[in-house]
């Protein structure tokens, strides 16, 4: 496997045939927020209150068309932590090993912060 950067996106050339980390992020980023109680961290948001240097989602395109992925999200108050975390892991592995050809071996989820209800 050929690593490359191109314009700051990191490629991964197998064979005749590239994938962009970027995909992969997207893929994993639509995944996650479509399971109800959780929001994946975006830099581009400026939240009041809260804050997060770096992407919320971070892909590691190994050899052997291995993929290890960590996520950085919010969760809802009110949800069970370690539940919506394994329903994003799962949703997650689906949606990258159903569109590549990567095997996912490790996705780690880190809750950083809740968000509370608003007050009326």
């Amino acid at each position: 496997m050929l690593y490359s950067k191109r314009g700051g996106i990191t490629v991964a050339k197998i064979d005749n045939y590239e994938v962009y980390t970027d995909v992969v992020k997207s893929l994993v980023t639509e995944a996650a927020n479509n399971v109800e109680g959780i929001e994946v961290i975006d830099e581009s948001k400026n939240v009041k209150g809260r804050s997060f240097r770096g992407q919320g989602v971070s892909v590691y395109l190994m050899p052997d068309d291995k993929a290890t992925i960590d996520i950085f999200a919010n969760i809802y108050f009110g949800y069970n932590v370690p539940d919506v975390e394994a329903m994003v892991q799962e949703a997650a592995k689906k949606a990258v090993e159903a569109t590549t050809r990567y095997t996912v071996t490790s996705i780690n989820v880190q809750v950083v912060s809740v968000i509370f209800p608003p007050n009326n």
